[in-house]
């Protein structure tokens, strides 16, 4: 098995919902920086900020947010490290679900009450 880049997206806010949709604090950028240097060795956010906007299922309400993208090389037998590692993000950055693109499909990970934030 290879290497395969995995790509998602944390918003640059907490979710306005389940959090209070303020900027994230600078800890928690590095937190997960340093995580992703420490578990795969490395990471990557290409520059610019990316804009999107989606529906959330529990308001109807579309949402517009701003994200940063990161990228990081894994290995495909370790590609459940990184949705564990997107569950904790999820929590962290107080996000209802993390988007993320595996092998060219997209997930939605949620962070579970037995999730750990950072």
């Amino acid at each position: 098995m290879g290497r395969v880049v995995v790509q998602f997206l944390i918003p640059v806010r907490e979710d306005p919902v389940a959090g209070n949709g303020q900027l994230h604090p600078p800890f928690r950028w590095k937190a997960l920086q340093d995580a992703l240097a420490r578990t795969f060795g490395g990471w990557t956010t290409p520059s610019g900020e990316i804009h999107g906007a989606w529906i959330d299922p529990q308001t109807k309400d579309e949402v517009r947010d701003t994200s940063r993208m990161f990228e990081v090389d894994v290995d495909e037998e370790r590609l459940d490290e990184v949705r564990a590692l997107l569950r904790w993000a999820c929590r962290t950055f107080v996000q209802k679900c993390v988007r993320v693109v595996i092998l060219g499909r997209a997930e939605y990970i949620e962070g579970g009450p037995n999730d750990e934030p950072l």
